[in-house]
């Protein structure tokens, strides 16, 4: 019904999935243009870019990633914007110690300013506490997640490649029409 439905496309499909709603779009659209395909570039990234600061958090604020898989019950902690300042205020550039030594160091800050909040009673100790709640749930999603992706090989086969990031991808996005055909 849409002269040019091209632009729509993307929108029509990604509205439909998240209603349930069973549909075709006539030509289709490639994979590489959906949300599933752009996380898998975007995981691909996290590999050629070193772990990068900004190739992390892109993924981790783009993707469908089923935080309720690595949280548990702390997924309701689970909040990418907040996440990303974190890293900024770490300081992280990129390399995986540089993720962990630099997050445990603005932990530790973070723990020491709701300290000094909490004797000064300036009634900032509830935002700091939930700071520290989040950066929590941010090294315990991280951990399993950096595991992952450390285990995909590097060099050998093709099909153990792609068994290791297709395994990763089952494990980190929500199960919705579209990621399955990654």
């Amino acid at each position: 019904m849409l002269r040019n439905p091209e632009p729509y496309l993307r929108l029509f499909a990604e509205a439909f999935s998240r209603l349930g709603i069973p549909h075709y779009l006539h030509g289709g659209r490639p994979l590489s243009k959906s949300r599933a395909g752009q996380s898998v570039r975007l995981l691909l990234n996290i590999l050629t870019q070193d772990f990068s600061r900004s190739a992390v958090m892109e993924l981790i604020t783009y993707a469908p990633i089923s935080f309720e898989r690595f949280l548990g019950e702390d997924a309701t902690h689970a909040n990418p914007a907040l996440w990303n300042l974190f890293a900024i205020q770490a300081g992280i550039v990129g390399g995986l110690l540089e993720w962990k030594e630099r997050l445990e160091h603005l932990h530790r800050r973070l723990e020491w300013e709701a300290k000094q909040a909490q004797r000064a009673d300036a009634g900032e100790t509830p935002a700091a506490m939930a700071d520290l709640t989040s950066l929590k749930a941010l090294s315990a999603f991280l951990e399993p997640f950096f595991r992952s992706i450390e285990a995909i090989p590097r060099q050998g086969r093709w099909s153990a490649f792609s068994r290791s990031l297709g395994a990763l991808l089952r494990e980190l996005l929500i199960a919705e029409p579209e990621t399955q055909r990654v």
